[in-house]
């Protein structure tokens, strides 16, 4: 019989890999019906947070997605965000499909954290099981929800990780177009999706990918970045796009010797109770990944630390970025000892690990439970979130739509809230203070951006 020639060979790796990557019909059922499950099991567990009041970062990207698509310019001297469009969009999104309440900002934020959960079924089952992929998927479904990790607002956070842990499971199956693509998706809504770009780089670094990966990584990464350079050039110019986004950043930090509102170890500490229990977990399923795993799971890990760091204010929210890596340890961790063998031991393992997750449930299970009003307060001992509700109903009865207000100098949700226009670009209190800016300078600058401005 003659020998298979190379063409022959090669015609046989493609059919080996059509088969690795068919999924028969039970498969995509089973896949459905659990995809369901996590949907479901997100929703059930944000809901009962949808009634919180809005934080000030959910106000500030619903104010300026709503009066950037009523015609403000942004990047303008009227609206003003130092980020790309992105954020803005996946907003607007939200608003155009389930409106603009405090509701339906988070339930669309619960459903792209629900999207995260299934991505993160698909990338834990190639690396892994099924099994743990669905422990992995469970554990973040919760975890993700923590309200010490701020998992229900609808944060920049939560919209990041879809592309980003969707981006990690592209980049382990190989395929850097579609991975550079929405690499440069979670840049673009959160700065720090730096983090997925560092660790997309360098796996393709550990993975030895070829010139052609590179080159349709970096390809498909430089997409979005370039249209939201064209499209502000076009609009607001291409100055004052990278004045927003990148030198006032920068000169900000230059000019402060950069003070960040939480300091590293106090950042780590308030969070302790969602990452901890989860870092304990994992460290049981350690053992049982390969090193190529293991070595892909650490990275992806390490490089979300990078991401929580960049931010530089250690905030709460930060850190929804380690919590698909921990889950996925945990998840692992958790499989491993619900399929131990040996009945005395996966006994012991399940009381330790249902001792760790207590500590979990102890700390944020009553915040789950907690009246809105009394949960926010109890979370971050802010007056102006007791008040943001009432204070928007007397300004809009009281201003016509056409008024402008300005809020000093911090709640920036009720502009959002009384949908008015803030008659200052400058929606924060870390704005004004890294500006230094004096009080009559700035009241200049609000009453000549509408004669009827009202201060609250």
């Amino acid at each position: 019989m003659r020998s298979a020639t190379p063409p022959e060979l090669a015609g046989k790796a493609k059919v080996e890999l059509r088969k690795e990557n068919f999924i028969p019909a039970r498969e995509w059922v089973l896949t459905s019906s659990l995809f369901i499950v996590f949907i479901g099991f997100t929703l059930l567990v944000r809901f009962p947070f949808f009634f919180w009041p809005l934080s000030v970062d959910e106000g500030s990207y619903a104010y300026t997605a709503y009066w950037w698509f009523h015609g403000t310019q942004l990047y303008s001297d009227k609206l003003w965000f130092d980020r790309p469009q992105a954020i803005f969009l996946a907003f607007q999104a939200g608003m155009t499909l389930l409106g603009e309440s405090t509701w339906a900002i988070r339930c669309w934020g619960a459903l792209w954290s629900a999207a995260t959960a299934c991505v993160l079924f698909m990338l834990a089952r190639r690396l892994t099981n099924q099994h743990a992929a669905i422990c992995a998927s469970i554990l973040y479904t919760l975890f993700s929800a923590a309200p010490h990790v701020e998992g229900f607002t609808a944060n920049a956070e939560i919209f990041m990780l879809l592309p980003a842990t969707l981006a990690a499971y592209l980049i382990y199956i190989r395929q850097p177009l579609s991975a550079g693509f929405f690499v440069s998706m979670a840049l673009l809504l959160k700065p720090s999706g730096i983090g997925a770009c560092t660790f997309c780089v360098l796996w393709l670094f550990i993975d030895r990918a070829s010139w052609r990966a590179w080159f349709a990584f970096l390809g498909a990464s430089a997409i979005l970045p370039i249209a939201s350079i064209v499209h502000a050039a076009l609009t607001s110019g291409l100055q004052a796009y990278l004045d927003a986004i990148v030198w006032y950043r920068l000169g900000v930090n230059v000019a402060t010797g950069y003070q960040p509102e939480n300091s590293p170890l106090a950042g780590w500490l308030i969070t302790a109770p969602v990452w901890a229990p989860l870092v304990i977990v994992a460290l049981t399923g350690l053992k049982s990944l390969s090193n190529r795993q293991r070595t892909f799971a650490l990275l992806w890990f390490t490089t979300s630390v990078l991401g929580v760091a960049v931010g530089g204010h250690w905030i709460m929210h930060y850190f929804q970025q380690i919590i698909p890596p921990l889950t996925f340890f945990a998840g692992v961790g958790l499989s491993t000892v619900l399929k131990s063998t040996h009945p005395f031991r996966r006994g012991l393992d399940l009381t330790i690990i249902g001792l760790i997750l207590s500590v979990f449930l102890t700390v944020e299970g009553p915040l789950f439970f907690a009246k809105p009003s009394a949960g926010m307060w109890q979370l971050y001992q802010r007056t102006g979130y007791t008040v943001a509700t009432p204070a928007a109903e007397y300004i809009r009865s009281h201003s016509a739509p056409g008024d402008t207000i300005y809020v000093a100098f911090y709640e920036a949700d009720i502009y959002h809230l009384a949908q008015r226009h803030s008659s200052s670009i400058y929606l924060f209190r870390l704005d004004l203070l890294y500006l230094l800016m004096p009080i009559t300078v700035l009241s200049s600058r609000c009453s000549c951006a509408n004669p009827s401005t009202y201060w609250i």
